[in-house]
């Protein structure tokens, strides 16, 4: 596995969570706890995979507190992550994909819905 096919991983579960979410919306049922909890935690795991494969890929050395920023605050340590990890050179560019991918992700959640919207 590569870090990129972590990453399609991951827009394949933000597309299976915005399905269900229209599919729960469309029969007018609320969405259960124990379904919001278990699919958030899934998503975690392809990020941290990406995470483990990019750094090892560029010998970068991590660090606890940085994985567990990883798992528990992704959305402040992987630009971190990023910005410490990426020669001076690339940050602005990798900064920049992830942008990218963010809107990539919300993308994927809402073509999920739509598909489930199209089907029901």
């Amino acid at each position: 596995m590569t870090a990129r096919h972590a990453l399609y991983i991951f827009l394949a579960g933000c597309a299976i969570i915005g399905g269900v979410g229209e599919y729960f919306d469309q029969h007018r049922i609320a969405e259960p706890v124990a379904w919001t909890f278990s699919s958030e935690v899934a998503l975690l795991f392809p990020i941290f995979m990406w995470y483990h494969l990019d750094s090892e890929a560029r010998g970068y050395a991590r660090s606890r507190w940085l994985s567990a920023g990883v798992i528990g605050l992704s959305i402040v340590a992987i630009p971190y992550y990023l910005v410490r990890s990426r020669p001076h050179g690339q940050r602005v560019r990798a900064l920049c994909y992830c942008v990218a991918f963010l809107v990539a992700a919300m993308v994927a959640m809402l073509g999920g819905g739509m598909v489930v919207a199209l089907f029901a």
